[in-house]
């Protein structure tokens, strides 16, 4: 039996005698046609149905009033789900499937319903021959300010669009979808055309920043070139590109910009200089731009580039390439947050050159006349790109450069490289053998394409010079650097570079195993793993669990590297390889190795890049790439190798590996991979889908700001943009939130000890509450003993005093006091440092303690408040020891997979 209780609280609804309007009229007017063709004598009856009718009425007109204490648990479960909405799978983690039981005893208080069901009654006797109306909206009162849809409605009509367009995009629905849902909605609801079509319902939506417009391109594929129009002109030339699709989409900057820095606490967010190794606190910012007076505080904003082609169909070559922009001023959450997209081709790859035209003749207007940001000071900003991150295939079509596989192939420096043999099947590499060679100049650049561009003009056919073979139209970016400001993304060049070609091409490679002489002459690669060294490797693998900022739990290399993506090939490189290498008795020569490029990436990937930390990465890498062609052969010397010997001077430029990598701009592709629903014209449905994201942001944080707007609006909002909430959350303080139903303890003597001396010996009270998990600044943390998770380790901490700490306990404590206070403190056991060290070079003087400690687990219990957490840490096995484990604090606490 169904024991739903009888009032829906949220929306203040009887379930039990709710019935559409329409439905209602239809039965009273069927009535009355039933009262005129009856008897005098059943008189009474009718009566008496009358009588009923009214008490059913009645008790339709008196809605339930949730209590406070309801209201209450909603807006905790709504804060929780805002602390929690930067990530989904933390909020994931955080929404079990606890049970429980809510108060559902509905208030006394009752409000009489003027509209609908009263109005049908005062009808009752109306003739009833003519034809039925279906029941119209009520006026809307000019005098109320929210204009509910209906009475007893709790949602405007502009706050029910914002809910069905952020649920439309948030599943991906189509045009027609939405219109049939608007169908269907139209079928709930008491009146006709509250939405009416799919037309009058986007007059409703929130306006875009910007629309886009087309830039038509020549039709042959040896030429690409821009081709202008006047506006408003019409020729069967421009038909024609329009029915071939030769054109691709801008999105003006300009408009963009104003919209996103409408919003006061993103402004307000904007910084000109770090303490932390951000793209502001880089030499090239620091010195090069601010300290010259290029860049001024307060008046200038800052933009790094990406482009990168994304498969649209797996059965079709068409490609997608998006010119996509972030503000360096930004703190890193907030601009990978803001990211803009600023243009899209459609097609095969395009010309670079036609491409970026229309793009960088917006940025030198923007550097040159700027936009005034509207406000009580107007104010007067002039917006340069300084900083271009894209993959090596990318790179040099949009430098005007050969290709990494041709001589004179590298964007940084005059190596010419060399064709040499590879593998047993006589195929052939360009590899970069050695040290990196002179460097490339934006004054050396710009001389030589003058020099290509008038040899050519003397009639010479001349391929290239150094490598230059076009002059690129990005020179004509002020502030740019053709050569500097291009970095190499540590994404494509050390994750799906090198570290993938040592394991898969090397270590993992059956072909490292030769037949000698002999009919039984075998013999093997010594740093080729074989299969029961990797069935090993693999157990430990496997044996890993990481915490949720890993978002892939380890797969076994066995079968699965083949699928390794970009995250995974870093989560092996920093926290898995070398415990695991350790533990199959891999050969301490290529250990030792490999310890190079994990200890100088290691060094990159810091929040805070001290110069000694700067300097020891270089060497690292330096000795890693100059001592592999001996480690294994040429055939390791490859582009990717080499890039190696510049990021380097990319960290110094631009700051921390993480602050300009790919990550967030290929996260960013699969978003605009997931804007259409259909074969035809992806691109223009990218774009439309985009712009209503666009339109719909401002609207949202104006709802979830507004004091006046209901909470279940708020409520069903973050449900559809951040997933389920849980049921049971409380709200400790703005940073803190505890998750799960607490179980109530007496706390043993030494924990309360502890406890008091935590919070400065302050008395308690002996029963506490115990959560298993909370969250704490965005962090989900659990205890040690929370069974809901199998595979995820969330309990290992290095506190801000250095300390290691397993989470036993999170205590929610009362005071013994007259006036009493709550506090929350976390329990742990300490890891304590053996002194141990995985890895070392003495030569370099640097070790594996930079970035993992090795610890053992005590019996001592310490009490640390939650702001005493400092970072996450990846916990493994220490080799061929169980007493002791591998303690590997997160790189950085941005970077998220």
């Amino acid at each position: 039996m169904n024991n739903r209780p009888s009032t829906y609280k949220k929306y203040n609804i009887d379930l039990n005698e709710f019935k559409p309007a329409r439905t209602l009229n239809d039965q009273l007017l069927r009535r009355a046609r039933e009262v005129e063709a009856r008897p005098p004598n059943v008189e009474d009856a009718v009566n008496d149905d009358d009588n009923n009718s009214d008490r059913s009425r009645s008790s339709l007109s008196s809605l339930s009033v949730s209590d406070d204490q309801d209201s209450q648990s909603v807006r905790s479960e709504s804060s929780a789900a805002d602390n929690a909405e930067s990530d989904h799978e933390l909020q994931r983690e955080a929404d079990t499937d606890d049970g429980g039981s809510e108060n559902d005893e509905a208030g006394g208080n009752n409000c009489d319903d003027d509209g609908g069901r009263d109005g049908a009654m005062e009808n009752f006797d109306e003739p009833h021959g003519q034809d039925e109306v279906a029941p119209v909206p009520p006026d809307e009162d000019p005098e109320d300010p929210r204009r509910v849809i209906y009475p007893g409605c709790p949602l405007t009509k502009s706050e029910g669009t914002l809910l069905i367009m952020t649920f439309a995009l948030r599943f991906g629905l189509s045009d027609v979808a939405i219109e049939n849902l608007l169908r269907v909605i139209e079928a709930h609801l008491p009146f006709d055309n509250v939405y009416g079509s799919l037309h009058k319902f986007k007059k409703h939506m929130p306006p875009a920043p910007v629309n886009p417009e087309r830039e038509y391109y020549c039709l042959r594929t040896d030429c690409r070139r821009l081709l202008r129009f006047e506006e408003g002109e019409v020729n069967k030339v421009k038909k024609t590109l329009d029915i071939q699709q030769n054109y691709f989409s801008t999105l003006k900057l300009k408009p963009q910009l104003l919209s996103l820095l409408e919003n006061r606490e993103l402004f307000g967010s904007l910084r000109w200089e770090d303490s932390e190794s951000d793209v502001v606190n880089g030499r090239f910012y620091r010195e090069g731009l601010l300290e010259r007076g290029f860049v001024r505080r307060n008046h200038s904003l800052t933009l790094q580039l990406n482009t990168d082609g994304v498969q649209v169909f797996e059965t079709s070559q068409i490609q997608m390439w998006p010119i996509l922009v972030q503000i360096n001023e930004l703190p890193y959450k907030e601009r990978k947050e803001n990211t803009i997209l600023c243009g899209l081709w459609h097609g095969s790859k395009p010309n670079m050159n036609t491409f970026l035209t229309p793009f960088v003749e917006e940025l030198r207007s923007l550097h040159n006349d700027g936009f005034q940001l509207p406000g009580g000071e107007p104010i007067l900003f002039k917006v340069h790109v300084i900083l271009c991150t894209v993959d090596s295939a990318a790179r040099p079509t949009m430098q005007g450069l050969k290709q990494f596989s041709g001589y004179y192939g590298c964007s940084f420096c005059l190596h010419p490289g060399e064709q040499l043999h590879v593998g047993d099947r006589g195929g052939q590499s360009h590899l970069y053998r050695g040290d990196k060679q002179q460097a490339r100049t934006q004054l050396g650049h710009a001389a030589t394409t003058r020099q290509l561009l008038q040899r050519r003009q003397n009639g010479e056919v001349v391929p290239d010079i150094d490598g230059v073979q076009e002059a690129a139209v990005l020179l004509q970016l002020p502030l740019f650097n053709i050569i500097q400001s291009f970095v190499p993304d540590y994404l494509h060049a050390v994750l799906l570079g090198t570290v993938k070609t040592v394991m898969c091409q090397f270590w993992l490679d059956s072909r490292r195993v030769w037949v000698g002489p002999g009919p039984d002459d075998k013999a093997q690669h010594p740093y080729y793993i074989n299969p029961a060294m990797l069935e090993q490797l693999d157990n430990l693998l496997v044996s890993i669990r990481p915490p949720s900022e890993v978002t892939r739990v380890p797969r076994r290399l066995k079968s699965s590297r083949c699928l390794y993506r970009g995250h995974e090939w870093k989560q092996w490189l920093l926290y898995y390889s070398l415990p695991c290498l350790k533990g199959t008795n891999f050969p301490a020569k290529f250990v030792n190795h490999w310890f190079l490029l994990v200890y100088g990436i290691s060094c990159f990937l810091n929040e805070n890049i001290s110069a000694e930390d700067l300097e020891k990465g270089k060497l690292a890498l330096r000795k890693f790439v100059l001592t592999a062609e001996d480690v294994y052969s040429y055939e390791i010397m490859k582009f990717n190798t080499h890039l190696l010997l510049h990021i380097p001077k990319s960290v110094e430029c631009f700051g921390g590996l993480w602050a300009w990598s790919t990550f967030t701009f290929e996260s960013y592709n699969g978003l605009l991979g997931d804007m259409y629903s259909s074969s035809q014209s992806t691109h223009l449905q990218i774009c439309k889908t985009y712009l209503r994201y666009q339109g719909l942001k401002p609207e949202t944080k104006a709802t979830m700001e507004n004091v006046h707007a209901p909470l279940c609006l708020k409520d069903t909002l973050n449900s559809i943009r951040s997933g389920k909430t849980s049921k049971f959350a409380f709200e400790a303080n703005r940073n803190l939130t505890l998750f799960g139903f607490p179980s109530q303890q007496a706390l043993t003597v030494h924990h309360q000890n502890l406890i008091e001396i935590c919070l400065g010996h302050i008395p308690l009270k002996t029963v506490a509450k115990f959560y298993k998990r909370f969250i704490y600044k965005h962090v989900l943390y659990h205890v040690e003993d929370n069974q809901l998770l199998k595979q995820r380790f969330n309990s290992v901490v290095r506190t801000e005093d250095n300390d290691f700490i397993i989470i036993t306990h999170m205590v929610k404590v009362e005071t013994n006091e007259e006036n009493p206070r709550d506090f929350c403190v976390v329990l742990g056991d300490e890891l304590r440092p053996t002194g141990d060290t995985l890895c070392s070079d003495r030569d370099l003087g640097i070790s594996s303690d930079k970035f993992v400690t090795i610890v053992e687990r005590t019996q001592r219990c310490i009490a640390i408040k939650p702001q005493s957490l400092g970072r996450k840490c990846v916990l493994t096995f220490y080799p061929h020891n169980g007493a002791k484990f591998c303690c590997f604090p997160l790189a950085n606490k941005y970077e998220r997979d």
